[in-house]
């Protein structure tokens, strides 16, 4: 089983969110803390294959209400704890979920994803 150090668990603060790109997956993981708990996705937009990177300026994948994860390249929002689309051309998709364990206060992503 590959594992990769990602950061420190103290980068991120309570309703923090940004990214990191993983060697692992080729790709940024989308790192999110809401209400206490942690989220990890793959930065990848699930409405095209091989989806491309959802955010246009580093580490602003929020919707302007904060609410939702958003890909601003066509207005999908995603469930920040589901990752599924409520709103977008992909409605119903999910993004990719990343498993990650904390080890020591510092996070490290697993290669296989949730399904």
């Amino acid at each position: 089983m590959e594992l990769e150090y990602l950061c420190k668990i103290t980068e991120l603060n309570q309703n923090d969110i940004f990214s990191k790109h993983s060697n692992l997956f080729s790709k940024n993981i989308i790192l999110i803390r809401r209400n206490g708990k942690l989220y990890a996705w793959l930065d990848a937009c699930p409405h095209y294959e091989n989806g491309p990177a959802m955010a246009l300026k580093k580490d602003q994948y929020l919707s302007p209400d904060q609410q939702f994860l958003m890909c601003f390249g066509h207005g999908a929002k995603f469930d920040i704890t589901t990752g599924l689309c409520v709103h977008g051309p992909c409605l119903g998709k999910k993004l990719t979920p990343i498993y990650f364990e904390i080890i020591s206060d510092e996070i490290f992503l697993y290669k296989e994803t949730i399904k």
